[in-house]
């Protein structure tokens, strides 16, 4: 038998209500808490698993300042209008500067899948006292939190959910590309440009914090050379510079699979900017979170569910995107 003592306490009511009659555990609730014990112990399991970051924790950071029940939700951006003038003494015509705000609305949306144990492995389960097999509860989170990354970078049409790629207001920059084919000083200059097309379209008020490639650009970018008399790459000349004279030390370089023919017309792209949570986020109220255990014919199926807002983005002029590398 398992040593693992504990279990939800709304597994249990739901199997003693249904699944354990069903089964033929009448009377004797001893069995329904092994069930029930089981069912925590892969839940316990699923949530100590490891898994790789998902990309579009490079481009946009999560939050989960709504609460689970919500919705919708609404946020505001403020901007200032007016300015000041030099006046004579006992002037009575000072300028006027004020500040005005809008509202921007989103909704939240249920993304769930499930996974279940049919009568026979639950009953061999409780005669051998083997754990359940956790793989199942595992598949069924690793697809909530891919479905959701997915969500994070393209958004989901269907239902009004917008991703960082996306988005609608977030600019663009035009540079050389084809880095395959283009000398390592061409490459450096095409980083540069990425760079300062966030500082110089927000008036110096955001300094990008990374830039997120495909593999094969970023490979490109350190493989090579600036110039027969220049031995640095055109990467490691970009970052000199940034983290340099430009005083971005915290700056970064990363790569993402999925930015592979994410651009114009299935190019590659380039995502660059101020990254934190006070200029966009993907919101999602809900982790992954198993539901009470539900009897189907001679199966018990366990629903998971998450929610998700998709990705607000409340200074556009923090990032740039940029395809053809």
């Amino acid at each position: 038998m398992s040593d693992h003592e504990h279990y939800d306490e709304a597994d249990l009511a739901a199997i003693t209500a249904s699944i354990a009659p069903a089964y033929g555990w009448r009377g004797d609730a001893g069995e329904a808490v092994f069930f029930a014990r089981q069912l925590d112990y892969v839940k316990a399991r699923v949530y100590n698993a490891k898994y790789p970051a998902p990309a579009a924790g490079l481009l946009v950071p999560r939050t989960s300042e709504l609460p689970a029940w919500a919705e919708s939700g609404v946020y505001r951006t403020y901007d200032q209008v007016g300015y000041a003038k030099v006046i004579a003494n006992y002037a009575d015509d000072l300028p006027r500067v004020d500040v005005f705000g809008r509202e921007a609305g989103f909704t939240v949306k249920t993304v769930g899948d499930s996974y279940g144990y049919n009568k026979a492995e639950i009953r061999a389960s409780q005669a051998t006292g083997a754990n359940l097999d956790g793989r199942r509860a595992a598949a069924a989170s690793r697809a909530v939190d891919l479905k959701l990354n997915r969500v994070a970078l393209v958004g989901d049409a269907d239902f009004g959910l917008l991703g960082i790629l996306t988005h609608p207001n977030i600019g663009t920059a035009v540079i050389t590309g084809g880095w395959a084919t283009t000398a390592g000083s061409v490459i450096y200059d095409d980083l540069m440009i990425i760079y300062n097309a966030v500082v110089n379209q927000s008036l110096q008020q955001h300094r990008p914090t990374g830039m997120v490639m495909t593999p094969t650009a970023l490979s490109r970018a350190f493989s090579t050379r600036m110039s027969s008399d220049d031995t640095r790459s055109p990467g490691e000349a970009f970052l000199s510079v940034v983290r340099g004279p430009f005083g971005n030390a915290g700056f970064n370089l990363a790569s993402a699979i999925e930015l592979v023919g994410a651009g114009t017309s299935g190019a590659d792209l380039v995502f660059c900017g101020e990254i934190n949570s006070e200029n966009a986020s993907h919101e999602v109220p809900q982790d992954f979170e198993p539901e009470p255990p539900q009897l189907r014919n001679l199966e018990t199926i366990i629903n998971c569910t998450a929610r998700t807002a998709g990705v607000q983005v409340y200074y556009p002029l923090a990032f740039i995107k940029v395809s053809g590398t």
